[in-house]
């Protein structure tokens, strides 16, 4: 944000969420909890504020489309609705600071005692970590090489088939993928 003064319109200033194109941010400050404005910070008003909203920290958005918001003082992660800023649903987080959407669907959440996951299913928090934590990014990882998912069996003629790749390929075929087959019947047909 460079030195681009937002006091004016969100005192206190906490966290960022791009959303839509603009951009979201979280305050401490009572009466703007969270305030849109277009990327080049120009004001777009009020998105959210309410008693249910206090001191919000980090942010983050919704497969589909809304924004959970960590609470400090309220003690909770609260889901905002995407387009009006609205309150969708609210769960308990003693202190929470920092969220993040897992893959499985699943929410976790830090506070100053360590991070946890929160179940929606079972409406429950489970503690996975004991230590101070704030905000929260994920950081996944692939195999640098294609993994086998099942290995074949000899054929009746003693073929024994295999697959390998050199690289994990890509959509922008960045490191030219070979897919190499070996020890097929002779003859046969197959396909990749």
């Amino acid at each position: 944000l460079g030195a681009t003064p937002l006091s004016g319109t969100s005192p206190s200033p906490y966290g960022l969420l791009e959303l839509d194109g603009d951009v979201l941010v979280s305050s401490s400050s009572a009466g703007d909890d969270v305030h849109r404005y277009t990327l080049g910070l120009g004001s777009l008003g009020l998105f959210h504020d309410s008693t249910s909203v206090n001191f919000a920290q980090q942010m983050v958005r919704t497969d589909a489309g809304n924004v959970i918001c960590a609470t400090f003082s309220s003690s909770a992660l609260v889901e905002l609705d995407g387009a009006t800023g609205s309150l969708v649903a609210s769960v308990p987080a003693s202190g929470a600071r920092g969220v993040s959407l897992l893959a499985n669907g699943k929410l976790l959440w830090s506070n100053s005692s360590g991070a946890h996951v929160y179940d929606p299913g079972a409406a429950s928090s489970t503690q996975i970590y004991t230590g101070g934590s704030r905000y929260l990014g994920l950081y996944e990882t692939q195999p640098s090489v294609p993994q086998v998912y099942c290995t074949a069996g000899t054929s009746s003629n003693g073929c024994l088939p295999s697959i390998t790749a050199n690289v994990q390929p890509n959509l922008a075929n960045t490191a030219g993928c070979v897919i190499s087959v070996a020890g097929l019947e002779g003859q046969k047909q197959g396909l990749v």
